[in-house]
């Protein structure tokens, strides 16, 4: 700014200058607030609270409350012990105003500690927000001003320590009941786009938001999904992963790992649609097959991540398919999808040389391998490769799923009217194989003759193995859609088969129902773009016992359609469910209550999800980390979002 000819320049260091014309340093006056070191005193009741409250709870990062904080002196300890940022509660006014005074003295008022007039309901508050949860009055009484178990107590692990030193008490809230994880790209290593978390439902609202300073891929290159296990959510970067507190956007570690997802960084690529995903959790470990860095043998390497620090903890080499009993440095065994469960880590070797066609406009598609030549188990604690099936033809990537005790995949020969140079067209795929293994040995239990799957699913309850094509907007040619089976997962024995009115055979959605209509509401596609047809579609997602394959319902053990209507708006995203909605991208962030389909799609407008999958359902939550990297379509923000059901959220907003 630019007064009384003089230059006022601000920065993000908290300091401000003034320029005059006169450029004499000799005379510049440098005016700062002396910091008050001791506002306190000497403070041994709050020195020694703060230490056996650090001790105790473990936890110097994340989000703190001080109910009945008094004049803030057990915050200032904390404070200067500990990274929190810290939330001081009283309801008296005097207090308020001494412990903003003695905190701004000690120059911690507003970047570390706040200070609020409120009485202790905390109503006032919204749920979930805190990592850690004191009280400066139990200190001093040695009895809670709060209950046993505060709204605002942050799940899956949120402490409150509370009480007289030498005699606190500490209570650790636990998982919310009913809460969903999302340890796969798709869910789980089963591919079914669900979490069946029982707790999101009804109306949603906002728990949190951001603006992250952490580079994604752009929206276009559809990256890979986010992960969340046991209160943290996962977001891959373009050099690394980083790792949030789901229930309050506060950010607990980064992994650095240059070019991690530098090739997902364009427009117009199939990406994650083809590849399948480069990370899985299992338990509190993190798998991630590093990208292929320039000049590196990297894409090789499975990098082992303890999810609660962040830190390494080994590192995974891809086997060779020539020799499975030593890693060869060649190039045929790059190390393409990760799969993780029970203490196996699963991969695949990929085959570089068939590299397929873009999105809708050229791309560069040469890191984006969509069929492997081998798939692979390895103990994930020691690395001893457990078996190595080699593809008598060629493995698409989609195809691979994990149900109880067995590995899926069709092998068959590739489609060569996908391949990005000289593609040769063919009318239908070449006839395969449906492959299932033994989880632990590696050993065939059966193999069915297959002529159309590329996408499998598996309902672990029901012992049921869903086949399909992705005819999503991302497609490949080979895959035309218009059909989908089910098999018992146990012994690949078809169970049904259907016709389905997607692709190929696709169909027109009435929005407006003829009465007594029932599931013929759908009718044969005539051309054209009618009201209510659909071009392409989501990948099918098993709920319980059913199945929704956008925008057909279906019964999972009969395939008889459910009469549910569903329709969305620019729906270039997957659609990502719970046990009782849908989340998805429809122009903004939609969702779809199963108990409420009359009322069809709700939307939150202002920003938009990404075009793959980053509307997860898990912890109770709806969590959607920022993923509409140089977009310049018209929307005003660019945030990370988690919403939570309204019947969950503060109990100001429940009475509202």
């Amino acid at each position: 700014a630019v007064a009384q000819g003089n230059l006022f320049v601000s920065t993000d260091k908290g300091y401000i200058y003034c320029f005059d014309d006169q450029a004499n340093l000799s005379s510049s006056i440098i005016i700062a607030k002396k910091i008050n070191n001791s506002p306190y005193g000497k403070n041994e009741l709050y020195e020694k609270s703060a230490k056996e409250i650090i001790k105790e709870s473990g936890i110097t990062h994340g989000y703190c409350i001080d109910v009945a904080c008094g004049d803030g002196a057990l915050a200032y300890e904390l404070a200067k012990r500990t990274n929190l940022h810290i939330i001081a509660v009283d309801p008296n006014s005097a207090n308020v105003e001494k412990a903003r005074k003695l905190l701004n003295e000690a120059g911690l008022y507003g970047s570390r500690v706040t200070v609020h007039q409120s009485d202790l309901s905390l109503k006032r508050y919204p749920s979930y927000f805190a990592n850690l949860t004191v009280s400066r009055y139990s200190v001093d009484k040695g009895e809670s001003p709060i209950g046993e178990m505060p709204h605002i107590q942050r799940p899956n692990g949120g402490v409150m320590v509370i009480g007289m030193p030498n005699a606190m008490k500490k209570t650790i809230r636990e998982a919310l009941p009913g809460a969903g994880q999302w340890t796969h790209m798709y869910a789980d290593p089963s591919n079914t786009i669900c979490s069946m978390d029982d707790i999101v439902k009804g109306e949603l609202g906002i728990l949190w938001w951001n603006d992250p300073d952490f580079d994604v891929p752009s929206r276009h290159g559809r990256g890979i999904a986010p992960l969340y296990k046991d209160g943290m959510l996962f977001v891959q970067g373009i050099n690394g992963i980083r790792a949030y507190d789901a229930y309050n956007g506060h950010q607990i570690w980064d992994y650095y790992i240059e070019d991690l997802a530098e090739h997902y960084d364009q427009d117009n690529l199939l990406g994650a649609a083809i590849t399948a995903s480069n990370y899985a959790i299992d338990g509190d470990r993190l798998y991630v097959r590093v990208g292929m860095q320039q000049h590196s043998l990297a894409f090789r390497l499975v990098h082992v991540i303890d999810i609660h620090t962040g830190k390494p903890i080994k590192i995974l080499e891809s086997p060779s398919i020539e020799d499975p009993a030593k890693s060869n440095w060649g190039p045929l065994n790059y190390w393409g999808f990760v799969f993780a469960k029970d203490g196996t880590v699963y991969g695949s070797i990929v085959d570089v040389d068939h590299i397929v066609t873009g999105g809708y406009r050229e791309a560069n598609m040469s890191r984006q391998f969509s069929e492997s030549k081998a798939v692979f188990a390895m103990d994930a604690e020691t690395g001893e490769l457990k078996w190595i099936y080699k593809a008598k033809d060629s493995i698409r990537n989609n195809t691979f799923a994990i149900g109880d005790g067995l590995v899926f995949f069709i092998d068959r020969p590739q489609a060569l009217q996908d391949r990005l140079r000289n593609p040769i067209k063919y009318n239908s795929l070449e006839p395969g194989k449906l492959i299932a293994l033994d989880a632990k040995t590696g050993e065939i239990k059966y193999s069915v003759d297959n002529d159309f799957v590329t996408l499998l699913a598996v309902s672990n309850e029901y012992d049921i193995l869903i086949g399909t094509q992705q005819f999503t907007r991302f497609k490949l040619p080979s895959e035309e859609g218009g059909r989908i089976s089910a098999y018992k997962a146990s012994t690949g024995e078809t169970i049904w088969d259907k016709e389905i009115g997607i692709g190929k055979n696709q169909k027109i959605w009435v929005k407006e129902l003829p009465d007594g209509a029932g599931p013929d509401y759908y009718y044969p596609y005539t051309g054209g773009n009618a009201p209510g047809s659909y071009n392409y579609s989501s990948r099918p997602i098993i709920i319980d016992d059913e199945i929704f394959f956008e925008p057909f319902s279906l019964k999972l053990k009969t395939g008889e359609e459910i009469n549910r209507p569903f329709g969305r708006t620019y729906n270039c995203g997957m659609i990502c469910s719970g046990k009782h909605i849908l989340t998805f991208r429809s122009g903004t962030f939609g969702y779809y209550n199963f108990s409420d389909w009359q009322s069809g799609v709700k939307n939150w407008g202002g920003f938009r999800p990404a075009c793959w999958i980053n509307t997860i359902v898990a912890g109770g939550l709806v969590l959607v980390p920022e993923g509409q990297a140089r977009c310049n379509c018209s929307y005003q923000m660019l945030p990370s979002v988690a919403f939570a059901p309204k019947y969950t959220l503060s109990p100001n907003e429940i009475e509202q």
